[in-house]
């Protein structure tokens, strides 16, 4: 008979168990059961074979056995898988009983062993099956990581161990039983289908999803319920847009225009001095038969009398009888009639007896006889000379004329204040035409003969003679000229300083304004507001209101914007809420910053670098003339924490025992850290969301040994992908 293995007459007898534990966060001891509920036994093992997570141990340096207590030098982390192989050889035994061997050994020919069958090799079946019994596993692993069994209901294919479940196919179906209908199809580079009753239902496309078939939604979509939402759509016809016309909706026969008749017909009542009512069913119009419920009388009183009474609302006639004198027909009982006569003139009445002559009023005409005032133009026609003169006390007199007094060809106008001896002597006020007639008192002393405007005092105290005249030669060339001081404290000008010959330019007075105009524009305003450049589209500039700055703009916003235009190609501009400078050209931004937000650095208008809360974010490659520097923060304690919001780099000496935790990280960015770590002979725990290469986390540095480790995420932190760059540096 051939065997497997050592023949019968060469055989050790012995016993070999695997002992598997599952870890908790900083366990060192294990005994007792193990996860398969078997109980650790090392008090008949002869050799141990220890792996935690896959790797194994080395005895003394790792773990040390105590009895049936193996404890482990460093700690583990949560759920970190050790398994313990024990065995144990008993003694040589040369001959053995064909029960003793048969029950130990496997015949090629079809025996059936107890117990466990190593091949160190490929195991080939050529015709035939494995079989294995319920609840019977082909495990795969050093940690029973894949298993797959049948439990006599149903069958498991069972991923226990560290890393994903993959099934790597290039074109993956899920069939039945009969392998006659598909329910799953997955295409390599396509879509991916699913089947009801081997009919395809579902499939995944390039811009989404198909859909074979009704949709039924017990949930909501984008937070609204859908099959609420729903029953809002019942009755609408197939086919239906939402874009259909008037017609299109009167030919659905549900316009009330278009309606036979009313779904419930309807009764129209009248109530009051008339009663009625008639049925409206909506098939065609209708007419309400009345009955008055009783007949009105209209009755007069007073100075006239009479009645009539309008039997069923019908028409009637009304006689009016006008009472006689005995009720005293006086102006004053006729309202407003004394007030109209008051205000006739008769023919023999005098106009003082009148407040109004030829339909004005008293009010508006001027009292010889008394002190008055007016409001208004008056108008003399002096053709003689003397236009106007005023008597006043003690010989003075005040007199204006409309021509010159030396020679009254020459036309002027002159105010004249005098003591009534030589009214020329006390001139107050000159204007004439062209001034090539005699000249008044003290032109002699003027710039030039033709002085057509002077003011002089009283003989002894002259004001501004010599330095002022006004020449008029043409419509369009009016001129001030000043030839030396204006003698005066303040100049009041009421409207506008023009431009000889050009009334487009000028410079205009109003009230708390100036502006200055040309080609008949607002160039400059100035007002309480400020200063303000071209029309009233632009802001004002004015005194800083802030704390910082030297001059300010505001109002005047184009489009909701404020701010100063380079050549009408570049502005430094704000609304209020954002702030930056704008290519006005191109119509992008290159400077934006939003207050108490985000500032952004564009390239022809694309946002290249933006400032967040905790950072910055580039859009694009990232190009450097010399290194790049991360910021570095040195650690200490226990349980320190490697926020990378803070550093991109951490340090730390230990101290003791260390539990380290990471935070900081965002969701949908690639975020990562360097840590330096300088052993004492301390343990390390590291946070849980840690998948190491190789599936183990190495050990803590030595007493006086520098490791440098980094680590990466790009899930917020959920998962950290560690390794240990550096070991045992000097």
């Amino acid at each position: 008979m051939a065997y497997i293995g050592n023949s019968p007459d060469n055989i050790q007898r012995g016993r070999r168990f695997i002992y598997e534990f599952t870890a908790s966060a900083g366990q060192t001891v294990f005994s007792g059961t193990d996860d398969n509920n078997q109980t650790l036994d090392l008090l008949e093992a002869n050799e141990q074979s220890v792996f935690l997570n896959g790797v194994r141990l080395i005895p003394t340096d790792d773990y040390t056995v105590s009895g049936d207590v193996l404890t482990l030098t460093s700690a583990a982390s949560l759920n970190d898988f050790l398994v313990v192989e024990t065995q144990a050889e008993v003694a040589n035994i040369s001959t053995y009983t064909r029960a003793e061997s048969d029950a130990r050994y496997v015949n090629y020919n079809g025996d059936i062993i107890s117990g466990d069958l190593q091949v160190v090799g490929n195991v080939s079946v050529s015709s035939g099956d494995i079989s294995l019994g319920d609840n019977d596993k082909a495990i795969f692993g050093a940690g029973s990581d894949l298993q797959i069994y049948h439990d006599g209901s149903n069958s498991y294919i069972s991923d226990q161990g560290t890393g994903n479940l993959r099934i790597l196919a290039e074109d993956f179906r899920v069939v039945n039983a009969a392998n006659s209908e598909t329910m799953i199809q997955a295409n390599v580079d396509g879509d991916v289908r699913l089947y009801y009753d081997a009919a395809r239902k579902l499939a995944t496309e390039s811009g989404g999803v198909s859909v074979t078939g009704n949709i039924t939604v017990s949930g909501t979509v984008d937070g609204r319920d859908v099959a609420a939402d729903g029953t809002k759509l019942d009755g609408i016809e197939s086919g239906a847009t939402a874009d259909q016309t008037k017609a299109d909706i009167d030919a659905l026969g549900i316009a009330a225009s278009t309606a036979s008749t009313l779904a419930t017909a309807r009764n129209i009542a009248l109530t009051g001095a008339v009663t009625g009512n008639v049925n409206f069913d909506g098939s065609g119009n209708v007419s309400i038969s009345t009955t008055a419920t009783s007949d009105p009388t209209l009755t007069l009183n007073g100075d006239v009398s009479g009645s009539a009474t309008f039997t069923n609302l019908g028409n009637a006639t009304l006689t009016v009888t006008v009472a006689d004198d005995s009720h005293n027909h006086v102006i004053s009982n006729v309202d407003g009639l004394q007030t109209a006569l008051d205000g006739k003139l008769s023919t023999s009445g005098k106009a003082a007896d009148s407040n109004l002559l030829d339909g004005l009023d008293s009010s508006a005409f001027l009292r010889s006889n008394a002190n008055d005032t007016m409001s208004g133009n008056l108008t003399i026609n002096a053709s003689g000379g003397t236009g106007l003169v005023v008597e006043g006390v003690a010989d003075q007199f005040g007199a204006l004329f409309s021509k010159d007094l030396d020679s009254p060809d020459e036309p002027a106008v002159v105010l004249i204040v005098s003591d009534a001896d030589t009214p020329n002597d006390d001139l107050a006020l000159e204007i004439r035409g062209n001034g090539t007639g005699s000249s008044v008192d003290k032109t002699t002393t003027m710039s030039s003969a033709d002085t057509t405007f002077a003011v002089f005092g009283d003989g002894t105290t002259t004001i501004g003679y010599n330095s002022l005249g006004v020449n008029y030669t043409a419509p369009n060339s009016a001129k001030l000229a000043v030839n030396g001081a204006i003698d005066a404290s303040d100049l009041y000008i009421d409207g506008s300083i023009y431009h000889d010959g050009d009334t487009n330019t000028r410079i205009l007075f109003t009230n708390d304004e100036i502006t200055m105009q040309t080609g008949g524009s607002s160039e400059i305003t100035v007002t309480p507001t400020g200063v303000r450049l071209g029309d009233t589209g632009n802001g004002y500039f004015q005194p800083v209101s802030g704390n910082y700055g030297s001059i300010q703009i505001d109002g005047g916003a184009h489009s909701g914007w404020e701010g100063y235009s380079i050549g009408g190609h570049s502005v430094f501009m704000s609304n209020g809420s954002t702030t930056g400078i704008y290519n006005d050209t191109n119509n992008h931004w290159i400077l934006e910053g939003i207050h108490n937000g985000a500032t952004k650095l564009c390239y022809a208008g694309s946002e290249k670098l933006d400032t967040l809360s905790n950072g910055v974010s580039i859009n694009g490659n990232l190009y450097t003339d010399g290194s790049n520097a991360e910021d570095y923060d040195a650690l200490s304690g226990t349980s320190p924490t490697c926020n990378v919001d803070n550093a991109g780099a951490f340090s730390l000496t230990m101290t003791g025992n260390t539990t380290f935790t990471f935070s900081g990280a965002d969701s949908g960015w690639s975020m990562g850290f360097v840590l330096q770590l300088t052993g004492n002979g301390s343990t390390v725990t590291w946070p849980s969301s840690v998948d190491w290469a190789g599936g183990t986390a190495p050990d803590a540095p030595a007493s006086g040994e520098t490791d440098i480790y980094v680590f990466w995420s790009r899930d917020g932190g959920t998962t950290w992908y560690g390794v240990q760059s550096i070991d045992a540096a000097a």
